[in-house]
């Protein structure tokens, strides 16, 4: 089996190039049709009789213009006749009308679809040409387009969501998060050492005779330490923000960002609350997965300054070799490479650091801790995606609401379970007594691991944008199937982690009961 891993692999990573290369190919022109060049016919050479109306007002993000037009072919070969519209590069073929013998004239029922582009009005170029043996010819003309009163009514519901949505899920997050924290409280853990988990210990932990790393594990325990990773995320929240009102206009900007906000922390927050009870058998304070929850919001803010970084240096080498791959070659490495190896670095590193602490006891520990880091990055993540690329506007106000849901559910679990990898390796180790000392060199197998599955699950991702692309059909295959198995492949390892803590946990209490019984 091991002797075909590679050539697997290897082929798989073949197919998922050819494919991304194609993907460059067809969104370049955004429909997978063919471009031709601006100066590809004469105006006026195919004579076209229509009622096109001039002017097109939409409330929605996007309609079709449907119209009759006569065409008369006056060269001495047939014509192949496209409806084509202008583009910076070159005309965008979008309709194959119909074939025209020569000299003939003929009806046609043509659609035009237009999307809302970004501007409120602006006049789009459109032609009708022919192909034959003698070339091209062609007629264009103009269609001005008006989409104010659709930009009008995304901003009224952008507005009212904000002024109802926001607070009520503050509110709602405000009293789930007290229920937790006084069920914490009343639940609490007194650790090893006398009084170890108390509200003065949170700021000021016992370190005396502790080891070194438990010093240091401490350090991400503090809430201190959180309030300076969650500085860091409000600062690369500063950038949205910038970007959002710059784009959108204060008043619009904030709305987009808040109510991104609140659609980003909702999920996360609901996960770390499940991964923490979830711990049946040895549950430990809540303030350890809060801490690695808070890592992986520091995580998100170095990723993206670490990925924007190599994003500029890759972008100054492909543009010191020019190439016609070359935009195949930055999807594939910054999306299907770069961003997983420095992802699950910067999350493992956190998870590695806290398995210095005594609390930090084996398999079930490292999933479970790996699993809150992972949801504090989505968190960010999803914060960064929401707000600042993709466009309430050009997706439509309904589709921008169910892409949040989307990635609220798939892609925090997806990113829970990812550094759950890292954890789980680094658990395991330190649940063998003769790896237990070096369990924090488990992050290298661990990370690796989770590098793996983040790439599998980047490109499952832009597969189904493919597919989209292909078959014209928004409806995502790959990518949810991969974070269902996902899903059930860390249920699979978290049972079975359960079982080996319930077991480690009863031959401890035995072995106390066998010792209490002979020294009576």
């Amino acid at each position: 089996m091991r002797k075909l891993a590679m050539p697997i692999l290897f082929f798989f990573l073949l197919a998922v190039f050819s494919g991304l290369f194609l993907f460059a190919q067809d969104s370049g022109t955004g429909t997978g049709q063919s471009k031709l060049p601006l100066n590809v016919f004469q105006e006026g050479t195919l004579k076209v009789t229509s009622n096109i109306p001039q002017n097109v007002s939409s409330e929605s993000s996007g309609i079709t213009l449907p119209f009759e037009m006569r065409i008369t072919n006056p060269s001495s070969a047939e014509a192949e006749i496209f409806l084509a519209k202008k583009q910076s590069d070159g005309w965008l073929i979008i309709q194959a009308v119909g074939k025209l013998s020569p000299g003939a004239t003929s009806s046609f029922s043509v659609e035009i679809p237009m999307n809302y582009a970004g501007d409120a009005s602006h006049a789009s170029k459109y032609a009708i040409i022919g192909t034959g043996n003698s070339g091209y010819s062609g007629s264009s003309f103009y269609v001005q387009e008006d989409w104010s009163a659709y930009e009008l009514n995304v901003k009224k519901l952008l507005n009212r969501t904000y002024a109802i949505a926001v607070p009520i899920i503050a509110v709602l997050l405000g009293i789930l998060l007290f229920v937790v924290g006084d069920l914490a409280h009343l639940r609490h853990s007194e650790g090893i050492i006398f009084r170890e988990y108390t509200a003065q210990s949170l700021f000021f932990p016992k370190l005396r005779g502790r080891p070194g790393s438990e010093k240091i594990a401490d350090l991400l325990v503090n809430p201190v330490f959180w309030i300076f990773e969650i500085i860091a995320a409000l600062v690369l929240g500063t950038v949205i923000y910038d970007y959002d009102i710059t784009v959108l206009g204060n008043e619009t900007g904030w709305s987009v960002l808040m109510v991104a906000a609140a659609g980003a922390i909702c999920m996360p927050l609901v996960y770390l609350i499940i991964d923490w009870l979830v711990d049946l058998y040895e549950r430990g304070p809540l303030r350890f997965p809060v801490a690695m929850f808070c890592w992986g919001l520091f995580a998100a803010f170095l990723a993206f300054l670490l990925n924007s970084f190599g994003s500029t240096l890759l972008t100054q080498y492909l543009k010191s070799t020019p190439s016609a791959s070359n935009d195949v070659t930055f999807l594939f490495v910054s999306t299907a490479l770069m961003a997983p190896i420095i992802e699950e670095i910067a999350k493992g590193i956190g998870v590695a650091i806290l398995a210095g602490h005594h609390e930090f006891k084996d398999t079930t520990s490292g999933l479970l801790y790996g699993f809150a880091v992972g949801l504090g990055f989505s968190l960010v993540e999803n914060w960064f995606y929401f707000a600042s690329r993709a466009d309430p506007f050009k997706l439509g106000i309904l589709a921008w609401f169910s892409l949040m849901l989307y990635r609220s559910f798939f892609n925090c679990l997806a990113h829970g379970v990812f550094t759950s990898a890292t954890g789980g390796v680094i658990g395991y180790m330190k649940s063998l007594p003769k790896f237990s000392n070096h369990s924090q060199l488990g992050i290298i197998p661990g990370v690796f691991l989770a590098i793996a599955l983040h790439i599998v699950f980047n490109v499952s991702a832009i597969l189904d944008g493919i597919g989209v692309l292909v078959l014209k059909f928004p409806v995502f295959v790959f990518n949810p199937l991969l974070v269902v198995g996902l899903g059930a492949g860390f249920l699979a390892a978290y049972s079975w982690a359960a079982i080996q803590r319930k077991r480690r946990i009863e031959k401890y209490s035995l072995r106390n009961v066998v010792d209490a019984n002979a020294l009576s």
